[in-house]
């Protein structure tokens, strides 16, 4: 048995029982096992990269953990904070991703490449209308906030798009995995939350949340040789 099986294994444990918990509306289970979803990961990292740690990778898990652990009171008033978070986790996965791409030898993509990119930047497009233009009205006070949070986001995902593209490895399809479970998880969570009360809507926000961390964390293994020595 690997050394990190605990850790990964606690994983898999915390998510079951943190969906439980979500699903029987029990607050004091989720504040329970909802910290040791984004932990496990955390340890998961560091067991699997040992030497190779990236300080960088780390904080960005923390800053995941702490968003994690304040989404549980669905309190409007700590929304600020968890945009402020977020936004920087995903600012310091862009500059990854940038970097990492500018790395890449360059290769000139096909027809369906730049038609595949076409799309999904529609796509990624139309979700932030939906979810800043349709949701919130310029008269919220986080309007501003939101907009930008929204756009590095959407960023994240182009880049990791063309990334993968030009380079089809398993790093880069876990980048897009994640980056998508990012944009499922806040899309959902704003519907739901702003836009109609729908259960479906909460129980696919957290869902993707919890999944996010996984890939996350298989990213950064898979780079921790290869990218971002800083």
């Amino acid at each position: 048995m690997k050394q990190s099986s605990p850790a990964i294994s606690l994983y898999f444990v915390a998510s079951f029982l943190y969906l439980l918990s979500i699903f029987f509306e029990s607050e004091n289970m989720a504040l329970f096992f909802k910290p040791m979803i984004a932990s496990s990961m955390l340890f998961y990292y560091w067991q699997e990269a040992r030497a190779k740690t990236n300080v960088w990778f780390s904080v960005v898990i923390i800053l995941l953990l702490i968003t994690g652990i304040l989404n549980i009171f669905e309190d409007e008033f700590v929304l600020f904070y968890i945009i402020l978070i977020n936004m920087l986790a995903y600012t310091m996965l862009l500059s990854f991703s940038v970097r990492s791409l500018l790395e890449i030898k360059f290769n000139l993509i096909d027809r369906i490449s730049i038609v595949f990119i076409f799309i999904m930047t529609l796509f990624i497009s139309s979700l932030i209308y939906v979810a800043v233009f349709l949701v919130f009205g310029s008269s919220f006070e986080l309007y501003i906030l939101v907009i930008i949070y929204a756009v590095i986001l959407g960023l994240l995902a182009i880049v990791n798009t063309v990334k993968y593209l030009m380079l089809n490895n398993k790093g880069n399809f876990y980048s897009i995995l994640t980056t998508f479970c990012f944009i499922v998880c806040d899309l959902f969570y704003i519907l739901y939350y702003y836009y109609y009360d729908f259960i479906f809507f909460r129980y696919t926000s957290i869902l993707s949340n919890v999944i996010s961390l996984y890939f996350l964390v298989k990213y950064f293994l898979f780079y921790k040789k290869k990218h971002f020595k800083y």
